[in-house]
């Protein structure tokens, strides 16, 4: 065993690692960047590509927020804590306590200095396309709050079971919104609301498009933090699409902007101590259906849990909230989340947790127990 496992492990060259692992990066205003992040995994159609960034002995991904050193990324690709994650980099790349630790070429002043111009150029240039896309968000977000939905959109939360009170009540709270459920009518509307040449500074509208993939995605969730959404389409199993000429190779759901805090749902005063932890803002909806008077957070998917942490914590201690329940879907990613996440709480000493995946034959989350309405809501009431 190496006495200093971190600082050993943290000598060996980030990037060349991370390519083994991630695949070849790219090259980006004379900087290097990858697609694949150690903690959110590979982009989804329509998410930012070539989002994490390394700079000497760190990385950062611009999506997810998650970053840290080469023991951090390893931790994350293979799902172990970090002290054996150190120990399994230094006997990968054979490095024992018996030989001194492998030191880096130096670079001459001229390259540290090409170096540093590249990284403050690729770095300025991602700041103007986060501001664009911030503008957009916020846009889209004055613009969406109409408590008129759109009727194809009324219909999909109809036929998932949230009913119109629910629906209003989200809308209200700036958590729901809508475009037009027509692929026309939503590029009109973004065009005039957000405007053409912010959303493809935004990188929202690629120039071989003939419009935003979100005119396809009508149903609008937005982040806590103001500047991210989730835009769905309007699919439903066994029945005709409600929205048009979305192929079903496509992603049901892109998001954008910086989604590192959970949809969030405050509860009533009577149940104040108590918060729910769900997988999206459709099972945070159901959740409310069913008659859960608790707080909910609704997590943009369960491998988004680690970077939703801070906020998530942070938040629950500002409302005074004692105990946790896990609703994550009851598959393989949900189930491994919740115990990663139930272990990480417990350590924090300041909440109780209980784990409560949904239940039953053909039910795998909680717009199913919704749907089914078997026992849903006292089951969940009595967690």
């Amino acid at each position: 065993m190496h006495p200093r496992p971190f600082e050993a492990a943290k000598s060996i060259p980030l990037t060349a690692w991370l390519s083994r692992h991630l695949g070849d990066p790219s090259s980006v205003s004379g900087g290097v960047r990858f697609s694949i992040c150690p903690s959110c995994g590979e982009p989804k159609r329509g998410e930012q590509t070539n989002k994490v960034s390394v700079k000497g002995p760190y990385w950062k991904c611009h999506k997810c927020a998650a970053g840290g050193s080469i023991v951090d990324a390893a931790a994350a690709i293979w799902g172990v804590t970090a002290i054996k994650a150190a120990n399994k980099l230094l006997e990968d790349n054979h490095i024992s306590d018996q030989g001194p630790l492998p030191t880096p070429v130096p670079k001459t002043a001229e390259q540290e200095l090409a170096a540093f111009l590249s990284l403050e150029e690729g770095a300025a240039s991602l700041r103007q396309k986060e501001n664009a896309l911030s503008e957009v968000m916020q846009s889209i977000r004055e613009n969406a709050r109409s408590p008129l939905m759109d009727v194809r959109v009324a219909k999909y939360l109809q036929y998932r079971g949230i009913s119109a009170k629910t629906a209003g009540r989200a809308n209200h709270r700036g958590i729901l919104a809508s475009l037009p459920s027509t692929v026309d009518s939503a590029k009109l509307w973004l065009t005039e609301n957000a405007g053409e040449i912010e959303m493809r500074r935004a990188g929202m509208w690629p120039d071989h498009a003939r419009c935003p993939a979100i005119a396809y995605r009508p149903l609008v969730s937005f982040f806590p933090n103001g500047t991210a959404a989730e835009f769905r389409t309007l699919t439903s199993a066994g029945s005709a699409r409600e929205s048009v000429d979305v192929k079903s190779t496509q992603a049901k759901a892109i998001r954008y902007g910086v989604t590192d805090s959970p949809w969030f749902w405050e509860g009533e005063r009577e149940d104040k101590e108590r918060a729910a932890v769900v997988e999206g803002v459709i099972d945070m909806l159901s959740l409310v259906e069913l008659g859960w008077k608790g707080h909910i957070f609704g997590l943009p998917g369960a491998s988004s849990w680690k970077s939703c942490m801070p906020g998530l914590v942070g938040k629950s201690e500002e409302l005074g909230v004692k105990q946790f329940v896990l609703m994550l879907d009851n598959d393989n990613a949900g189930v491994e989340a919740a115990m990663e996440m139930a272990f990480t709480i417990n350590e924090e000493a300041r909440f109780r947790v209980n784990i409560r995946h949904p239940s039953g034959i053909g039910i795998k989350d909680i717009n199913d127990v919704l749907r089914t309405k078997a026992g849903g809501a006292q089951a969940l009431a009595r967690s």
